[in-house]
């Protein structure tokens, strides 16, 4: 079963173009949206937004463009693809401008939203598993196997699964959005016009009060989304193999130092895994990580 495809676009439309190059041929029977953010005031990133909509159409001309007149910043140009998309589909795919999927990262990413969609426990399914990011996961997870050398700890850990990082390129379900959501109607009162004035202790107050741990959770629309998430105990899955390659040298929170220490390195697993262990056990393994992540006493 296809999912529809929801992809956020900015201003780095050279991004955008390579992360499209791999999706088109991918897409088959499913709808693709942009949500394409507006330009802030007194930069030249106009252009930028007007060729980033071009390159989207040169890939999907009869696909549909969103595009924004001003800009919303990433938490409200994302709170309106969700509250479009879930309004229409009991799940979906959401994409970021600057992660190129190998080929077969959607038919693995459907195979697993398929497998656990009676599952209401799981909000996020992923295949850019991020292992080198957390090396405590393996205290967690005993089903997990370390190895000193990235690739073989991804072939050694091919038919596993671990907590879902970074919300990238993962599918999400309608149930865990709606749940959240009038919790993170909170968040979104706080973020000002520019996303990157937003009052940083203010929200970290607000997640407080309802059991987050400010020393864990940050204030970006990903961190406190997680959050809430956790707080309402569901999981996220990805498999422990990362089948996508991050390309965001620059971005919103990353910069080439960042990149070099966390991304530039790491290859990509290049082997279709259908078959995975799952069980409770390796389910509870995972929410009580993901718990640890952000949540206070635990």
């Amino acid at each position: 079963m296809s999912r529809p495809i929801v992809l956020y676009a900015y201003n780095r439309p050279d991004y955008l173009d390579k992360v499209l190059q791999a999706l088109k041929p991918q897409v088959k029977d499913t709808e693709v949206f942009l949500f394409q953010d507006g330009p802030r005031i007194l930069t030249d990133d106009k252009t930028k937004v007007k060729q980033s909509v071009e390159v989207f159409s040169k890939h999907f001309p009869e696909s549909k463009v969103f595009a924004s007149e001003c800009n919303l910043g990433v938490a409200f140009n994302q709170k309106r693809a969700r509250e479009f998309i879930f309004n229409r589909a009991d799940a979906a795919i959401f994409i970021e401008d600057d992660i190129v999927l190998n080929d077969y990262y959607l038919e693995q990413l459907n195979l697993l939203m398929d497998k656990f969609k009676e599952d209401q426990d799981i909000a996020i399914v992923s295949c850019f598993g991020e292992p080198h990011r957390h090396g405590d996961i393996y205290k967690f997870m005993p089903h997990l196997t370390k190895y000193d050398d990235p690739d073989k700890n991804q072939e050694r850990n091919k038919h596993r699964f671990m907590q879902a990082e970074h919300l990238w390129a993962y599918g999400m379900t309608r149930h865990a959005w709606h749940t959240i959501k009038p919790f993170m109607e909170g968040f979104y009162a706080m973020i000002p016009d520019d996303y990157r004035g937003r009052p940083h202790q203010q929200i970290l107050q607000y997640c407080d009060q309802y059991g987050m741990c400010p020393t864990k959770v940050v204030t970006s629309q990903d961190s406190v989304t997680c959050g809430f998430l956790a707080l309402h105990n569901f999981v996220k899955v990805s498999t422990f193999t990362m089948n996508a390659k991050s390309i965001g040298e620059w971005g919103e929170h990353s910069n080439p130092d960042h990149y070099k220490q966390f991304w530039a390195d790491y290859k990509i697993f290049d082997k279709l895994i259908t078959d995975f262990e799952w069980d409770d056990t390796i389910k509870e393994n995972i929410r009580r990580y993901f718990r640890f992540r952000f949540l206070k006493d635990t």
